[in-house]
């Protein structure tokens, strides 16, 4: 919501603008002339790239947080628990358990060390609202 005051009788053009944001319309003309306007409205859509396994998850979650424990290169203790099949140093094994692991980080249940970072959370939402791109 937004909302401009004390604007003298005339026409006017209102132009949204926010980092990472698109708006429709872009622009839309008012004219003032003695009473209040309403319903001046526009929709904003987020701008995103999309996120990638290789590019953005894999060093920015699993190597740092998942891999510590989700590695098919460890074994035995060294999983912490871990389940042996559940692995992320590949995409189509992260792409595999993905749904389930971003539910329980969303949640904080995962990693068991501290949750991830709002950060960390945002971009596996991101990935995960993309379509699990490669």
């Amino acid at each position: 919501q937004y909302s401009f005051l004390d604007l003298d009788p005339g026409a006017y053009t209102v132009t949204p603008s926010k980092a990472t944001f698109t708006f429709a319309p872009e622009s839309q003309g008012v004219n003032i002339v003695d009473a209040d306007v309403f319903n001046v409205d526009f929709v904003g859509v987020v701008e995103v790239e999309s996120v990638t396994y290789t590019d953005d998850m894999r060093p920015a979650v699993f190597v740092p947080v998942c891999m510590q424990c989700h590695d098919s290169n460890k074994f035995g203790g060294e999983r912490q628990g871990a389940p042996p099949g559940v692995n992320f140093d590949t995409f189509a094994a992260a792409a595999a358990s993905a749904n389930r692991g971003n539910i329980r980080s969303q949640a904080g249940t995962m990693p068991p060390g501290g949750p991830l970072t709002d950060d960390q959370k945002a971009l596996f939402q991101q990935w995960m609202d993309d379509g699990i791109l490669e």
